[in-house]
């Protein structure tokens, strides 16, 4: 046989290939008709890398000697997108205002440099102990035209399928389980939570390894589209040897759970696996994986996979790519990461701290390592939320970090998610966070923390519709996470909603009572109802959480003896005294003046809640809390300069 090599360079996104040198688009192997001009821009879009291509650039490229109108490139755009299909849910090119366009489904090249012949098929199969090799997969006869390139595109769609149908010989055992499992009925499966994993047999837990396998697997199945998997501040608290598995899923209101267990001897780990329905508690399916310990990575991709295959079996290979995607090489690096993820599950300022330098760790052997950037991000953004340390810093931080884990990778949605956090309760960009903020929903419309930040800035914009969308989805792809039921009470108390704020508050408490947020808008909603008793009792409550409890208890007896018009005449006196926490925030003190009826006193505050860029000026505007000074000057002019 004569061997012929045909060099064909790729790219692969969704269910499409394309082919430069060919001019040839195809989706699920059958060629799409393309003008020569859309075949251009679909191809400076796919080499973007994820990159904003502005339209002064778009419009050299494609016309280098002519003068066009943007009004053609918009219709070019216009008509790729109908090829592609692309769909409100289901989007391959984001516009973004006044610039240009930016490619956001992730893209795969590769150079096909070997073609295989039918008679290898043959071959294959009569070694049943072998696998197709590359030395084999060198010995190919052609009677192909280099200049045909119909006839070439037709080979190369046939020895594709031959490839694959090797590779399905050369693999007899695990065909054979997939086609079973695949051929069997099986439950539509639309949410998942992954649990913390359980380690046996060891004298001492490794907890931060149980987070870590449950972590990634969340981090991967996260990028599948059509399903809602439970993130990982919804499942750490279920670290327990046997949990019922029913129980929780139906408490985190998904379809199936992933349960798994870890035995580790020596330098080898053994991990069972296994997806169980949440109707009857039934097993979906069950896999044993057992490599070396240093080969964790491994067995993260399989059970990722055989997840994925169990959920999904018609995902397109762009989406198997991405769930077995590693955001770094370096194992050392993933596991400092994941301590970094560990820490900062547990949401108070000192362990945010450490998931600070367990990110920097990482960053420091793996400077490329974007997802870490991201998580650095993460834990400066809620740092500035939750400690004594000036947000201005911490927020400077946190954006500088997400923008270098955008260069490094532009689709990144945590990325683009936090960015969009400090370009609105920070930087006061308005249309810059709203672009970051549809960006982040666009590539990952199941990331919750993305749909109730955006929420939160809707609020403050006043969109009050659009912001309850958003705040509803959030709850539905984490109908645990404590902050996001209580921002939706933040909702209800800003649209004056008073009522549904009071229960949806009670409805956190009753979920969790040492959640000292869960407080504060029934502080803020039984004092617009008149109920200042129960308001009073409400802030105590929040001063008790947030480590006050002495002040709390004085205020309490005073209360009792006084009445609540004398109790906050004596909280102005404990906040003036410089041994209350800094972490009490300017903006509540402002609120706490008005209680006695301070209003130049308040607005000195709300002032320097200004100055300090404090997370929640932003929604001073539409607050019922400013009800009694909006008709001040100062108070007019302090709303102007926020730029509302």
């Amino acid at each position: 046989m004569i061997s012929h090599k045909l060099a064909v360079r790729f790219y692969e996104f969704g269910n499409f290939r394309l082919i430069p040198e060919e001019r040839l688009l195809l989706c699920e192997g059958e060629p799409i008709s393309l003008q020569p001009k859309v075949f251009d821009a679909l191809l400076i879009l796919v080499e973007s890398d994820g990159h904003l291509i502005k339209k002064a650039d778009f419009l050299n490229q494609l016309w280098a000697d002519s003068f066009v109108e943007e009004g053609t490139l918009t219709r070019i755009i216009s008509n790729l997108r109908k090829v592609l299909g692309e769909t409100a849910e289901n989007k391959f090119i984001v516009t973004v205002p006044k610039s240009g366009y930016r490619f956001v489904v992730p893209v795969f090249s590769s150079v096909e440099d070997e073609i295989l012949s039918s008679s290898l098929l043959i071959d294959a199969a009569s070694e049943d102990d072998k696998t197709p090799t590359a030395s084999v997969r060198d010995n190919v006869a052609s009677t192909v035209s280099a200049d045909n390139p119909i006839q070439r595109a037709s080979l190369f769609e046939r020895l594709k399928a031959e490839r694959i149908m090797l590779l399905v010989l050369g693999a007899l055992a695990g065909a054979l389980v997939f086609w079973t499992w695949q051929n069997k009925p099986a439950k539509e499966i639309k949410s998942i939570a992954v649990l913390p994993f359980y380690q046996i047999g060891a004298s001492e837990r490794n907890a931060m390894l149980e987070f870590g396998m449950a972590d990634t697997l969340i981090t991967r199945l996260s990028n599948l589209r059509e399903i809602a998997v439970r993130p990982s501040s919804a499942v750490s608290k279920y670290a327990d040897l046997k949990p019922d598995v029913v129980r929780i899923g139906r408490e985190l209101q998904v379809d199936a759970v992933l349960q798994g267990h870890i035995q580790q001897s020596a330098d080898r780990i053994r991990v069972n696996v296994q997806l169980i329905s949440t109707d009857d508690g039934t097993s979906l399916w069950a896999e044993q994986f057992d490599t070396e310990f240093t080969n964790i990575f491994a067995v993260q991709n399989s059970i990722a996979e055989k997840t994925v295959k169990s959920l999904s079996p018609q995902l397109s290979r762009y989406e198997r790519d991405l769930v077995s995607r590693h955001p770094t090489e370096n194992a050392d690096a993933y596991q400092f990461y994941l301590m970094g993820r560990y820490f900062w599950n547990k949401r108070t300022a000192e362990n945010l701290k450490k998931s600070i330098g367990f990110y920097e760790q990482a960053l420091e052997l793996d400077e490329n390592f974007a997802l870490a950037y991201a998580g650095l991000a993460d834990s400066h953004q809620l740092l500035a939320e939750y400690s004594a340390i000036g947000p201005r810093e911490e927020i400077a931080k946190a954006k500088d970090a997400a923008m270098k884990a955008l260069a490094i990778d532009g689709r990144l949605t945590e990325a683009h998610t936090s960015l969009a956090y400090a370009l609105a309760f920070h930087d006061w960009d308005w249309v810059g966070a709203e672009r970051e903020f549809k960006t982040a929903i666009e590539m990952n419309p199941n990331y919750a923390t993305a749909h109730q930040w955006y929420g939160e800035f809707l609020t403050a914009m006043g969109r009050f519709d659009e912001a309850k969308a958003e705040f509803e989805k959030a709850v539905k792809l984490d109908p645990t996470s404590l902050i996001i039921q209580t921002d939706m009470a933040a909702y209800f108390f800003i649209t004056r909603q008073f009522d549904n704020s009071i229960e949806q508050s009670q409805r956190v408490i009753a979920m969790d009572s040492g959640f000292a947020y869960g407080y504060v808008f029934l502080w803020f909603s039984f004092g617009q109802k008149g109920m200042k008793l129960e308001s009073a009792n409400a802030y105590l409550n929040t001063m008790k959480l947030f480590g006050e409890e002495a002040e709390a208890e004085e205020l309490r007896q005073i209360i009792a003896e006084f009445g609540t018009d004398a109790m906050w005449q004596r909280r102005v006196e404990q906040i003036d005294k410089p041994r209350i926490p800094k972490s009490v925030p300017a903006i509540w003190r402002a609120v706490i003046y008005l209680e006695t009826g301070n209003k130049m006193k308040a607005l000195d505050w709300f002032e320097k809640s200004f100055e300090e860029r404090d997370r929640w000026i932003i929604n001073l505007k539409h607050s019922p809390v400013a009800d009694r000074i909006k008709s001040e000057p100062r108070f007019q002019r302090l709303v102007q300069r926020i730029g509302l």
